[in-house]
């Protein structure tokens, strides 16, 4: 049977039950008394007269801009403390914990060398700039390509206070003798094979001291291999760096420097009339270090692989510094190569890579054509089909494959994700990479003013395409422009309230467009000499990226491209990133590059599209393919792309022009350089 409910006590007048009557032991007998619980209550007080009821107003909704603002609101995104305060207790620390384990292979000829080792070689480095006049604060300019002497000097630079100016080895002459004479360089430390660029500058820089070659110097110059001493080099001689590091000292007497020096100017802007350098601090590096290592999971047993140029702040923290902080490993590579990338990978057992979106759109064109090849000699039949990757032709007695530097010849199992950033990232390059080598990429949105990564993809597989990912410490934002902010006054260091403790910052609703901005330990001191910019860029305390980008619900980060890039098109703005993410989904096009020219007559801008096709494209074309070699090849191409661009995008965004190119002017990175494009216009290419 269904058991009865319980009674409820009867409610009094009052709406409050009875007391409840309770029976308890008495402390002198057996005998048991009754008490009323409420016997011994406090008398009541007399109720308050009744008082009209008060409307009762609910809180109105929340916007999302509001909320986010909120959280926009000044805390410590970096609330954890870092092992070492500044690069000289990093690298004795380490050196005194790890000993004789392997920090440094220099995968040209196998040198190796340990933490002990680096320890005293940045230490000779430090005291022979020392003793050719260099100061505490003053700045060293380095020409100098990828070797474990340019590791040696840039740190050592650091580890004695002083301020590393790494310059990139792709500038022209004139672009040498602006970053010099713009940071008041002490020293130059440069290589034989840009010597001709700076010799002639020499004569213009006033305060230049020496002179050195990192390497080998030029043929038939003599090069002073006597250290001299302290403050006594002669500007008329020219130094041979490694001779005088093998007499310079191993105890370094120079004060150890605070964790907010400056460490590093990195210059940056080179469509900008005068390029700007970003001022980086000690701590800076090895703050971004550990938060890039704990959003991808490294730690003391991976070994990274440096295939990019040291100039860039994309190979200084993620296989530079992330690796010493942790007390891990890395390859070295002097350039990028396609053939010796997958080798050194089996070889060291790699487990990441920093990378940049060119790398991976070069090995993974280079993978299909070897693989098709393959498969055309093995069997009938295109590859790859939808279900294919490289992988499956994976065969280690392949001897062709295999010395040809391809991946399906080689063992890289050890690759555990490839970190990449410093240019959009298109999705066909991202799918094709990770389908043809099964290995993830992770896309985040780094800079040279904020120390590289400001935000990452997470290595948890939450990843989103398309998206530069999430803030690592630092606090990201979309600026809403609708509401305009005044730009700093006064000092604006990062020891000042304002820039310390930022207002509320107007950020833009989700999904909505707005400008990129950065708060955090990681920015950038200021820009080097630039009394006139730095108040506009640090408008509100946060740093203007000049990127234009959205977030979304999930705190994922967009990137649509520059402010300066965007085309105006009948009352609206076009994104050069949206018609080169469909044109790069054609099965022919290889890259694609959107600008805005002006028309003739300057009154408005048309849409112009640069393409690169993929090789053999044309039969019988020029440039392996790539470029036609009849009209009726032009009109068939031109037809097709067009038409793949109307089932994809709307009128308005679809190019008035499409441009067939060979190659494109790019940087040291592969990145394209649109200012130089926009120069040149479409005479030096092929209209189709």
């Amino acid at each position: 049977m269904p058991r009865k409910a319980a009674k409820k006590p009867p409610s009094s007048a009052k709406g409050r039950s009875k007391p409840v009557k309770r029976t308890g032991r008495s402390k002198t007998g057996d005998t048991r008394k009754v008490v009323e619980a409420g016997s011994q209550a406090r008398p009541q007080e007399p109720k308050p007269a009744s008082q009209p009821a008060r409307l009762v107003m609910q809180p109105p909704l929340r916007r999302t801009s509001e909320i986010i603002r909120t959280r926009a609101r000044f805390t410590d995104p970096m609330r954890a403390a870092n092992e070492y305060s500044n690069v000289r207790d990093l690298i004795q620390g380490q050196a005194a914990k790890h000993g004789a384990r392997t920090f440094l292979v220099f995968e040209d000829d196998g040198r190796e060398y340990s933490f002990l080792q680096l320890d005293e070689q940045t230490t000779r480095a430090a005291n022979v700039m020392l003793a050719l006049g260099a100061t505490r604060g003053a700045r060293v300019a380095l020409l100098v390509n990828n070797s474990p002497e340019y590791v040696f000097a840039w740190l050592g630079a650091m580890k004695a206070g002083l301020v590393a100016v790494p310059l990139s080895t792709d500038l022209s002459t004139d672009e040498l003798r602006q970053a010099l004479q713009d940071c008041g360089a002490s020293l130059l430390l440069i290589s034989r094979e840009f010597w001709p660029r700076a010799e002639a500058l020499r004569g213009e820089l006033a305060g230049l001291q020496a002179v050195a070659f990192v390497g080998d110097g030029p043929q038939g110059v003599m090069l002073e291999s006597t250290l001299p001493s302290a403050g006594l080099a002669d500007p008329a001689k020219l130094y041979d760096f490694t001779a005088c590091g093998r007499q310079a000292s191993l105890e370094l007497k120079t004060p150890v420097p605070h964790q907010w020096d400056e460490a590093q100017i990195a210059y940056t802007g080179r469509a900008l009339p005068l390029p700007q350098g970003a001022i980086l601090q000690q701590r800076q590096f090895l703050t971004s270090a550990r938060c890039l290592s704990t959003a991808v999971g490294l730690n003391a047993t991976d070994r990274l692989m440096c295939c990019l140029p040291l100039f860039h702040v994309n190979a200084q923290v993620p296989t530079l510094f992330a690796p010493l902080a942790l007390g891990g490993s890395v390859v070295l590579f002097s350039e990028f190569s396609v053939s010796r990338f997958w080798p050194a990978v089996e070889r060291y057992r790699v487990t990441a890579v920093s990378a940049v979106p060119a790398m991976l759109g070069i090995l993974t064109e280079r993978e299909l054509e070897g693989a098709r090849l393959a498969r055309r000699d093995a069997a009938a039949g295109v590859w790859p089909a939808c279900h294919e990757s490289p992988g499956a032709l994976r065969q280690q007695s392949d001897a062709a494959a295999r010395e040809d530097g391809l991946a399906r010849g080689h063992d890289i199992s050890s690759l555990k994700s490839i970190v990449c950033g410093a240019a959009a990232l298109p999705r066909p390059v991202q799918l094709a990479f990770e389908k043809c080598f099964l290995v993830p990429v992770l896309e985040g949105y780094s800079l040279a003013e904020t120390t590289g990564f400001a935000t990452l993809n997470p290595a948890n597989g939450t990843r989103k395409i398309g998206s530069v990912g999430r803030p690592l410490g630092d606090k990201l934002a979309v600026w809403d422009e609708s509401r305009p902010l005044r730009p700093l006054e006064g000092d604006w260091t990062h020891k000042s309230f304002l820039r310390a403790n930022p207002a509320v910052f107007p950020t833009a609703d989700t999904n909505q467009r707005g400008e990129l901005c950065i708060w955090g330990e990681g920015t950038l001191k200021e820009y080097y000499s630039r009394p006139d910019v730095n108040p506009r860029v640090f408008a509100g305390g946060w740093f203007h990226s000049g990127d234009l980008g959205h977030m979304d619900a999930d705190g994922f980060a967009y990137v649509l491209g520059r402010r300066g890039e965007f085309i105006e098109r009948d009352g609206d703005f076009v994104s050069p990133r949206e018609i080169d993410e469909v044109l790069m989904r054609h099965e022919l096009v290889e890259t694609s590059t959107t600008i805005g020219l002006p028309t003739a007559d300057g009154s408005r801008q048309q849409v112009t599209t640069f393409v690169i096709l993929r090789k053999d494209s044309f039969e019988s074309g020029r440039d392996g393919g790539r470029l036609p070699a009849s009209e009726e090849q032009r009109t068939d191409m031109l037809t097709r792309l067009k038409a793949f661009a109307a089932l994809h995008l709307t009128e308005k965004k679809r190019p008035n022009a499409i441009v067939l190119a060979a190659q494109l002017p790019t940087d040291a990175t592969g990145k394209t350089r649109v200012h130089i494009l926009k120069r040149q216009g479409t005479d030096a290419y092929q209209r189709v």
